[in-house]
């Protein structure tokens, strides 16, 4: 039996003829093919479907609609990427810190057991509650010491590869240290290791990012913190990968709305993020969410009110795209309304923390 393929090769003439299909604009054939050989077919038209296309019309989109215009979205929420983009490294660093100085100061700095010495990363160290430490402590240890199971007797090496640090650590001293293994994890493996401690330790860690003297009642920072890891995940993956902001997908569980709800009562300004607001999915998984995370949970970043003018410069700008428009571009990026209000107060929020 000859299976054929549901979506089979086009060349970039085929590509061309497709565009047409979808009700998109093209008159220049050795420019288009340019744009489609630099941007890819499946990010022009494809990125841009949920937003654009005429509603009920087997994606066809909006009247006018050319790819010049998609190719200037296009560029846009790639520089809308780089400028959000550092604040979540920003971010991910400042866990970094504050996890290995926690952890540090409650468990020492020796990653493998010696006699009197357990360890850092020994499973009784790791209480979360509905959590199974073992698997993630594994792999914490394969990190530190490059040999399977964390077993450098073995002699079964793991092939990877390290950083200058790591490796001069492993060779020069007799442990790495949390601060050296929590630099040389992903954004998911830190997360991971957050998730398996336990309360009293999550608290302490909530402590070095947010101090205890907000108003907000105890375990809001924890929830807050719990579910802004795994939106700042989801983005940091996104935009690795070029895919663009308005297809981000936050993993969700039945308990994610009411824990991210948190960040109504952590910012407690209805200018920036109301109740109301949060019902509407603003500031829930969208860009905005990270602009308000990032507020949260660091301090004297000094490119935060730059960043943010950036990032309305770059709004304001993809707006004015036609024939996209105003609606359009909001509903493909999910820009809330007065963001630029909203923008202006949440600066004021960061300025006064320090």
């Amino acid at each position: 039996m000859n299976v054929q393929p549901d979506r089979p090769f086009r060349d970039y003439p085929d590509l061309l003829t497709a565009l047409d299909k979808h009700g998109i604009i093209h008159n220049n054939e050795m420019l288009d093919k340019q744009w489609l050989k630099e941007f890819g077919y499946y990010n022009l038209v494809n990125g841009y479907q949920s937003g654009l296309t005429i509603p009920n019309s087997h994606e066809i989109f909006q009247k006018g609609t050319s790819i010049e215009a998609l190719v200037l979205l296009r560029t846009f929420d790639e520089t809308l990427a780089g400028i959000l983009f550092p604040l979540i490294t920003h971010f991910e660093n400042t866990l970094e810190t504050a996890i290995s100085y926690v952890i540090s100061k409650h468990f020492g700095v020796f990653d493998v057991p010696f006699p009197f010495e357990p360890g850092y990363l020994a499973k009784a160290n790791y209480k979360a509650p509905n959590m199974r430490p073992g698997r993630v402590l594994k792999r914490l240890r394969e990190i530190s010491t490059g040999y399977k199971d964390g077993n450098i007797e073995s002699g079964n090496k793991i092939f990877s590869h390290p950083s200058t640090a790591l490796c001069k650590y492993r060779s020069e001293h007799n442990h790495v240290p949390p601060w050296i293994l929590a630099h040389e994890l992903t954004l998911g493996e830190l997360c991971l290791w957050y998730a398996i401690c336990s309360p009293e330790i999550k608290k302490e860690i909530c402590n070095e990012l947010i101090p205890d003297n907000t108003h907000v009642q105890e375990g809001v920072r924890e929830e807050f913190l719990s579910s802004s890891l795994n939106i700042l995940t989801s983005y940091r993956n996104t935009i690795a990968h070029g895919v663009s902001l308005g297809k981000v997908e936050v993993m969700k569980d039945e308990k994610s709305e009411g824990i991210q709800k948190s960040v109504v009562r952590i910012i407690d300004d209805p200018s920036i993020i109301s109740d109301k607001d949060y019902r509407l999915h603003i500031g829930q998984d969208d860009f905005f969410a990270l602009l308000l995370i990032f507020a949260v949970f660091t301090h004297g970043y000094f490119l935060f009110e730059p960043t943010i003018n950036s990032v309305l410069l770059i709004t304001n700008a993809i707006e004015k795209i036609r024939p996209i428009g105003h609606q359009a571009a909001r509903s493909v990026f999910r820009i809330p309304p007065r963001f630029p209000d909203r923008c202006k107060r949440l600066i004021e929020f960061y300025q006064k923390k320090k």
